[in-house]
């Protein structure tokens, strides 16, 4: 009997008191503090657990299960929200306070008028605090954090397929990239200079690489979705996305992130039960803000990200090596000889017949020399990242009716991604024994260093608000492969390559007016202004070796007869097959005679470099106006 009392010590000890706890329902109105008028649609949730939650119907009145232990989190938009413990009570009165602040905050986006409050926006503007939210989400930058709290935003990360997962394209409503209007502070922002190809973002276009913006630097996103390319052109079929920065001063902010991938525990097969932690990020991001003379601020954010990659190992049921290659008949382009077995010719050597069985067969060659299947295999996950980026925000108010305004900030970023087949050694036409005997997995980078700065000044004219600024961006990506080689150059190639340079350029220059009229019914607002953007494109050419066809594989004949090698026998070409014309005989050529006698593969293997024939510089220049007029009918609605 005392063992068994023990034993229930232990347990009651060990269980907290939650397990013992019983659910129960819980029930209760919602109303207003002033005029206690019921409130619908009050989010009633239990703290910690999003999925335990109810909503107040028309009378204000709600119900769910909770603990005693629980916390309830009463919240409504225009109200202060509370934090209730649910104790021995199964019933509750909640009276909410309102909070004006929360409806006052003015929005830029969506509207031309300078005056504008969420609610008294005319269109639906998404306004989502970033600075709020950045510490208690996992994601670390901001494309991802928009994908988890903005509805109809996406933002396509690929593991995979040449430069798709160097930028992650962005979306709204599931349209193409170059259909959303990115702002930063209501000035336009440059797009990436990668044109995606991809399938995955609807059709072929560009991006905002929203990585390049340090998050420490956002205040607040607003996201205009309906009625957006009336007001800002067909660029915003789908929507605006508006960067507002940080104005804050005299307040260090700063933080430091990380995580990974545990990759155990799952059951999606051997790498959950085998597989290792990857994928480790980190980053640091810092904001802080001074004061200008009591008149203006300087607002510097900086972000430093590390990111590992991850890796998803797949091994194709291709042959590794071939016969050629294990029993060491392959020759090169004069018919000499090519040892690519030297394990089998010391076996022959010593005369052990075993070991000379085993080598000529892939396993135990593998096994010889240490490999297995795992070493040949094509990798597939997210890319390594190393990115710095600075922004800066500043305002200086000259006069009550001037202010003077610039923001802007530099990035850069390396990129090492997955996206290329292993090449094996039983592919003869791109493959060289000297540089890689056992075959190689070329990958490709990216060197990304991106700029931007907007400088504009605000005042009025007359009983008219302008705006004149300019922004510059560009974008310069720097594309390499790791790991490679020019087959047809054979063991003279370079194994890391530079393979070209994009580069994307964007000049705007904005002209804004606006005027409130408020004596017409219950106030009109007159705007119109003018841009003027110039843009370039660029492509420039990468190192020769990665765009050439070498002559590794080309015999320039010394002296007129036969196509043979030293033993007098054919020539073999790339596949060990004899040169021979249709009636099996060795070719008849001529001095002087080039011989293509080993078909090797040209260019950057996996992805051939940009070449002469490739290269851009192409200008763009658009200029276009605008007049826009909003008129409040009434400000009473039923």
């Amino acid at each position: 009997m005392l063992p068994a009392l023990v034993a229930l010590f232990i347990i009651g000890a060990l269980c907290p008191i939650d397990a013992w706890a019983q659910a129960r329902k819980i029930t209760g109105k919602v109303y207003t503090s002033g005029s206690s008028e019921a409130l619908q649609g009050v989010n009633v949730l239990v703290k910690g657990n999003s999925r335990k939650g109810a909503i107040t119907d028309a009378q204000g009145m709600f119900s769910l299960e909770a603990l005693p232990t629980d916390i309830l989190v009463v919240s409504f938009i225009g109200f202060k929200a509370q934090e209730i413990k649910v104790g021995d009570k199964t019933n509750f009165d909640i009276p909410l306070e309102e909070d004006a602040t929360q409806l006052t905050e003015l929005v830029v986006t969506g509207t031309r008028n300078v005056g504008r409050t969420i609610i008294e926006s005319p269109v639906p503007v998404d306004v989502i605090s970033i600075k709020d939210i950045m510490g208690s989400l996992p994601q670390m930058d901001l494309a991802q954090m928009l994908a988890v709290v903005a509805p109809s935003f996406n933002s396509v990360r690929s593991q995979g397929g040449d430069l798709n997962s160097h930028v992650d394209p962005v979306q709204l409503r599931n349209m193409a990239p170059n259909q959303i209007l990115v702002l930063v502070n209501g000035k336009r922002r440059h797009t990436s200079a990668l044109l995606i190809t991809e399938t995955a973002v609807g059709s072929p276009s560009t991006t905002v690489d929203l990585m390049t913006i340090p998050v420490s630097a956002i205040d607040r996103v607003e996201i205009l979705r309906d009625g957006a390319a009336a007001q800002y052109g067909s660029d915003a079929v789908a929507g605006v996305v508006n960067i507002i920065l940080k104005k804050g001063t005299n307040k260090l902010t700063a933080s430091l992130t990380g995580g990974g991938y545990a990759n155990t525990g799952g059951q999606a097969g051997a790498l959950t039960k085998t597989g290792k932690p990857d994928g480790f990020n980190y980053q640091f991001d810092a904001n802080y803000g001074f004061k200008i003379a009591e008149k203006g601020f300087l607002n510097i954010s900086g972000q430093i990200t590390q990111r590992r990659p991850t890796l998803r190992p797949f091994v194709n049921d291709w042959g590794f090596f071939d016969n050629t290659y294990l029993n060491n008949l392959r020759t090169d382009k004069n018919g000499n000889p090519v040892i690519t077995n030297p394990e089998l010719i010391s076996a022959q050597v010593a005369g052990n017949t075993s070991l000379m069985t085993s080598l000529k067969t892939e396993d135990g060659l593998m096994s010889a020399r240490g490999l297995t299947k795992a070493d040949f295999a094509v990798y597939a996950g997210m890319p390594a990242i190393t990115l710095g980026s600075m922004f800066y925000n500043a305002g200086y108010e000259i006069n009550p009716t001037t202010t003077f305004y610039s923001f802007g900030g530099a990035s850069y970023k390396y990129l090492e991604g997955f996206s290329c087949y292993f090449r094996r050694p039983a592919q003869t036409d791109r493959f060289n024994y000297l540089l890689y005997p056992n075959g190689y997995r070329p990958q490709m980078t990216s060197n990304t260093s991106d700029l931007s700065n907007t400088v504009g000044i605000k005042s009025k004219i007359g009983e008219f608000s302008v705006d004149f600024s300019n922004t510059f961006g560009s974008n310069t990506m720097r594309i390499g492969m790791v790991n490679t080689i020019n087959a047809s150059m054979g063991s003279n190639s370079p194994v890391n390559m530079n393979i070209g340079t994009h580069q994307f350029t964007q000049n705007s220059t904005n002209l804004d007016f606006s005027r409130y009229f408020k004596g017409i019914m219950n106030g009109l607002n007159i705007a119109f202004g003018a841009e003027m953007r110039v843009e370039n494109y660029k492509i420039m050419k990468g190192q020769e070796e990665s765009y050439t066809y070498g002559d590794a594989g080309i015999l320039t004949v010394l002296q007129a007869g036969l196509l043979v090698g030293p033993d007098g026998k054919p020539l073999e070409n790339e596949a060990s097959a004899p040169i021979v014309d249709a009636n099996g005989k060795p070719l008849s050529v001529y001095a002087g005679q080039q011989v293509t006698v080993k078909n090797l593969s040209a260019n950057c293997q996996c992805f051939s470099g940009f070449g002469p024939k490739n290269e851009r510089n192409e200008f763009r220049t658009t200029m276009a106006a605008y007049l826009d007029a909003e008129l409040e009918l009434t400000g009473i609605f039923w």
